[in-house]
């Protein structure tokens, strides 16, 4: 079973989900007492990075959304990111996921065959969904005749790249092979030259540019805290969100060269 939550008579009236991105639930608001609760209710590895993953893809999608514009949120979890879009935005959006929250219309499908219709789509997102997905060509091909002609696509996934401590790289080694377990991966990430490639060749005649989504200090906090996460340090968990807190900014993208994450903005034929 899967959920659509959105707009009644929105984009999609039926969909599916056959994998998922990470679907932790975001923290709301930066109250002490707040962050204490949500660590000693949550075991998820994606605190710290979830909350700049989903603030870099609501800051592409308020700069790459037209007025008005219809988003799909593919394998989106709760639809969390709805919070953080335009209100304009927030209006027409849809997420498809089993774990969407609200009301909605519970289905049977996948994301390999989706019941939407061919370029109804203004905006489409997809975060950290390809490295769950064996043929992510094929799934690419599939999903992207969504878009509109003329419409963008936001594409979010973890790069290749490991955390310039040493130390932290031997734990995340580990940590990795751990949380594949959990969490299954079919690659590692994705270097932004390929990535790139990938979704122009998916897309002939579409152009995209691709943004490291975290900054240095970003990617080092998310890996401690994934490591804290894997250690069951819950509470240590409490600092490290609140300094990822402290040195986010909206604007502008990050430049670094070690991002944790990669985010392309493709504009579709």
């Amino acid at each position: 079973m899967a959920r659509i939550s959105g707009r009644p008579g929105g984009v999609a009236s039926s969909v599916g989900v056959g994998c998922a991105g990470h679907v932790g639930r975001d923290v709301q608001g930066p109250e002490l007492s707040g962050l204490l609760l949500g660590v000693r209710q949550r075991m998820e590895p994606t605190g710290a990075g979830e909350f700049v993953r989903l603030r870099r893809v609501a800051q592409l999608c308020s700069i790459h959304g037209s007025y008005g514009a219809s988003i799909v949120d593919l394998g989106g979890g709760e639809g969390n990111l709805s919070s953080l879009l335009r209100p304009d935005l927030r209006a027409n959006y849809v997420v498809l996921d089993h774990q969407a929250r609200g009301r909605g219309t519970r289905v049977i499908a996948n994301l390999g065959s989706l019941p939407i219709r061919d370029g109804s789509v203004d905006l489409l997102c997809l975060s950290d969904v390809l490295e769950h997905v064996q043929d992510d060509r094929a799934f690419l091909e599939h999903v992207l005749r969504a878009v509109r002609p003329g419409g963008t696509a936001i594409i979010h996934v973890p790069s290749g790249r490991r955390s310039p401590l040493s130390a932290v790289r031997r734990e995340l080694e580990v940590a990795e092979r751990q949380d594949l377990q959990e969490f299954p991966h079919v690659r590692d990430g994705y270097d932004a030259d390929d990535l790139v490639r990938l979704l122009l060749e998916s897309a002939p005649g579409s152009t995209g540019v691709s943004y490291p989504s975290f900054t240095s200090a970003q990617s080092l906090l998310a890996d401690i805290d994934w490591l804290l996460w894997r250690k069951r340090w819950q509470w240590l968990r409490v600092v490290i969100w609140a300094l990822v807190r402290l040195v986010h900014h909206d604007s502008p993208m990050p430049t670094s060269t070690a991002s944790s994450g990669l985010a392309v903005v493709l504009k579709v034929a």
